[in-house]
């Protein structure tokens, strides 16, 4: 594996430049699969829509465990995923050598174990399974997505937290690691703001009148990840991908650091068991706890100023949409 050089971009966020041996052959590998119906992680009949934002594919390599466990590729593309989970776990040790946030651990109760090696994360897994446990920390899926041309939106991604609060999920996401394996495209920016100095302020919209709450956002900047990038961060940092104007679709694999939720998950099962003769299944009961947590999401965008601030989704229930306006940018290109 590459040597894996951190660069520091505030925030819980690390960028990894060249973490792939060869990005084009990865680029390439992934392109091919989507037309082949043989292949066995990203084959064509494996792609679904990932509306409006693009399309994806996933694989679990857990279900495969003796072809990586060896070190072997037994099957096409197997070469490439046991680089892209290398470059991970050697980016999960750097985290948990030099950079770990004990107090974000310990506010979302994840457990401070991470695994250095997929087969330390196998091996942990069995242990516990054996023991009578779930796993506390594991790895999903790994998952290739395709992000097209988007020309009439104001965002591709709009601005969000990958983890919500009081959702409750048997599992949940700690950490967001992405691999960029091309960069033949205009615009597809990604974007970081700093959530921890917002001045609320209020406002008017210029086009309804309703009166508000708006943030002013400190330390927001942008960076357009380039081939072979890979970029860590915390899943409670608001981040959203600004749309691509030209050129091709960008494609990425994502992994994240996935753990056992240990406290609002067991909390709604509790709360399910008191019912006496419930009408709904445990299922329904937990998809409408999380229907109702997901209302009140806020969901940040972004406008020029305060006077040009006009939410034509007031009335969506399902966006509580808080106008941003950036007070300072944060210059990062002196560290890349």
């Amino acid at each position: 594996m590459k040597n894996l050089n951190p660069i520091d971009l505030g925030n819980g966020v690390l960028l990894f430049k060249n973490v792939l041996d060869d990005a084009e052959k990865t680029y390439k590998y992934i392109l091919d699969s989507k037309n082949d119906a043989e292949d066995p992680w990203f084959g064509k009949d494996i792609w679904h829509d990932w509306q409006p934002w693009g399309n994806y594919a996933k694989a679990y390599p857990l279900h495969k465990i003796n072809n990586f466990i060896a070190g072997q590729g037994v099957e096409p593309g197997a070469d490439h995923l046991m680089e892209w989970m290398d470059v991970f776990y050697g980016v999960m040790k750097i985290y948990k050598e030099k950079y770990f946030d004990k107090d974000f651990f310990d506010t979302y109760k994840i457990p401070y174990e991470i695994p250095e090696s997929f087969g330390e994360l196998v091996k942990t897994c069995n242990d516990l399974h054996y023991a009578g446990n779930k796993e506390t920390i594991t790895l999903t899926d790994i998952v290739v997505f395709e992000t097209n041309r988007n020309v009439t939106e104001k965002w591709q991604m709009n601005i969000h937290e990958d983890v919500v609060k009081d959702f409750a999920s048997e599992y949940k996401h700690s950490l967001n690691f992405n691999i960029y394996v091309n960069d033949d495209y205009e615009g597809g920016e990604i974007v970081f703001f700093d959530d921890k100095n917002i001045e609320k302020v209020p406002y008017t919209d210029c086009v309804s009148g309703e009166t508000g709450e708006a943030w002013l956002i400190s330390d927001y900047w942008e960076y357009k990840m380039k081939a072979g990038d890979g970029i860590l961060f915390p899943t409670n940092i608001y981040h959203g991908v600004k749309p691509i104007s030209k050129g091709s679709s960008k494609y990425y694999i994502r992994q994240f650091l996935t753990y056992l939720d240990s406290a609002t998950y067991p909390k709604v099962q509790e709360e399910y068991n008191k019912i006496e003769n419930p009408e709904i299944t445990f299922e329904d009961y937990l998809k409408e706890h999380n229907k109702n947590v997901m209302n009140k999401r806020i969901d940040p965008d972004l406008f020029d100023s305060l006077d040009s601030i006009a939410i034509d989704r007031i009335n969506d229930p399902y966006h509580k949409v808080v106008p941003c306006v950036i007070k300072s940018r944060k210059d990062v290109s002196h560290l890349i």
